[in-house]
């Protein structure tokens, strides 16, 4: 083999290599691209199971309309994974909600989960403009929200029973803001008992 042969055969092989290469990470694109909610592997995060949420991932769920006060609800979800909340007569568009807690980075990727399965960034709002408009106090019940991922923001009003979804996500964010109280402890054996008095 003369030293221009080897340098062509050189040449093939590498340029093979590279183009074996491209088609691999090509085949790896065209997989992510079909598997649901993985358009972008480079999201995909092995530490909580799922795509982890992205870095301007944040959203607001306001309750409206003609409703008690004790059924009155805020949560303001901040993409540094702060989340705020206030309930009652207080939480209203004029008060900004308190900062109740930190997330998790497992917490706010399951938020994110919920928006993007059920595809609440793409969800319009159903109901009139005469709903939409309503003052905050009056109106039917519903349910006010903003959501912002991937470098879109999107807001809908639905009413309160008419989006299982959205539920869903106000249930989320209630039970991270406002946990239950856990079962009390249960007394030590002997505890609370007695000596009888010694004769």
């Amino acid at each position: 083999m003369t030293s221009y042969q080897w340098f062509s055969s050189r040449r093939t092989n590498q340029r093979a290599m590279a183009a074996m290469a491209i088609a691999g990470w090509a085949l790896v694109a065209s997989i992510a691209a079909a598997l649901p909610g993985c358009s972008n592997p480079f999201f995909f995060d092995p530490r909580v199971g799922t795509q982890a949420a992205p870095p301007d991932f944040s959203l607001e769920v306001q309750t409206e309309g003609d409703m008690p006060d004790n059924a009155r609800t805020r949560y303001v979800l901040e993409a540094n994974r702060r989340l705020r909340a206030s309930r009652g007569k207080g939480a209203g568009y004029q008060s900004a909600p308190a900062a109740v807690r930190a997330l998790e980075p497992a917490e706010f990727s399951g938020l994110y989960v919920i928006v993007r399965d059920e595809r609440l960034i793409d969800l319009a709002s159903p109901q009139p403009r005469s709903v939409v408009d309503a003052p905050f106090n009056a109106g039917p019940a519903r349910v006010r929200v903003t959501i912002t991922a991937r470098g879109r923001t999107n807001h809908y009003v639905v009413l309160a029973a008419d989006s299982p979804a959205t539920d869903k996500l106000a249930a989320r964010l209630a039970a991270l803001a406002f946990p239950a109280p856990g079962p009390a402890p249960a007394p030590a054996p002997g505890a609370g008992t007695q000596e009888s008095p010694r004769p």
